[in-house]
């Protein structure tokens, strides 16, 4: 399948493809750093299988989409906690 960078480039990537391996596609140390994307407009955390033809973002702890992530993986967790 085939996912759009924000700088126009196409990568090719096996059907259920994720974040992640977007990430390790395009350099090691961006997949140290990566804590989730952005695909198509919406936040995705890393393992989540992208659509085909998606615009994908990856994100790290500089970008600011990064609390709306950790937010809601922290709402995860006290939900469990919780329970």
């Amino acid at each position: 399948m085939k996912i759009r960078l924000p700088d126009g480039k196409e990568l090719e990537l096996p059907a259920g493809a994720t974040a992640r391996d977007v990430a390790e596609k395009i350099s090691r140390s961006l997949a140290k750093e990566a804590v989730g994307a952005v695909v198509n407009g919406e936040v995705y955390d890393l393992f989540k299988p992208l659509p085909e033809g998606a615009e994908v973002r990856i994100l790290t702890r500089k970008d600011p989409e990064y609390q709306l992530l950790f937010r809601h993986t922290l709402a995860h967790v006290m939900a469990q906690a919780v329970k």
